[in-house]
């Protein structure tokens, strides 16, 4: 079974797209988003994914299937970062490339190293002080 498929569970087994369907449209959360949060639900066909990155961390801390899920999610916590939106199933550099937001230019440019550490500046991004959507957004 390919991993783009499947959604893991908490008990490490996989549940399958198949098998999450049935729950968005019961409107109930998977087995495992339930105990993280409460406000997210799994929508069978996502096109994108909204992923919070607090300020000064080295990691994403939270991705939603919705900027509504995720700003909330941010406001119970009242966070500071930005909530990013990203296209499911293509790195931000490539999508970026391909939508012509991006001109590879110099040497550097798709390099391993310059992939990795792409950040995509023309997607849809709240940024988030104390929880709140921070004027201009």
């Amino acid at each position: 079974m390919p991993a783009a498929n499947t959604a893991r569970r908490s008990n490490r087994s996989t549940l399958t797209t198949l098998e999450l369907a049935p729950l968005a449209a019961e409107g109930r959360t998977c087995e495992y988003a339930a105990p993280v949060c409460k406000h997210s639900r799994m929508e069978s066909a996502l096109d994108s994914v909204w992923v919070f990155h607090g300020e000064g961390a080295r990691f994403a801390s939270g991705v939603f299937a919705t900027e509504a899920d995720g700003l909330a999610w941010g406001e119970s916590h009242r966070l500071t970062g930005i909530l990013t939106e990203y296209p499911l199933g293509v790195g931000a550099y490539d999508d970026a490339v391909a939508r012509g937001l991006f001109k590879p230019s110099r040497e550097h440019h798709g390099t391993p190293r310059h992939i990795a550490q792409f950040s995509p500046g023309r997607t849809k991004h709240i940024h988030l002080v104390d929880g709140h959507p921070a004027n201009g957004s």
